[in-house]
């Protein structure tokens, strides 16, 4: 199920200062990021890590500007 796009937009906005708003937003996502990564990989303990990076990536960057395109 995907968010609708103006209410993911301001959960990201939210997240940036909002722990709960990050965490419904890995609620929502983490299961669609760790299928796609473990179709690819194909092995369990090696998607749990790819998608927990992805994560903790994501909660990195959050906070920062987008690059000017």
């Amino acid at each position: 199920m995907t968010l609708p796009r103006a209410y993911e937009d301001q959960l990201v906005e939210r997240a940036k200062e909002n722990a709960d708003a990050f965490g419904e937003l890995y609620d929502h996502y983490f299961g669609q990021i760790y299928r796609f990564v473990f179709s690819l990989l194909r092995d369990q303990d090696a998607a749990e890590d790819v998608t927990s990076e992805v994560f903790f990536k994501a909660l990195r960057a959050i906070g920062r500007p987008k690059p000017a395109a």
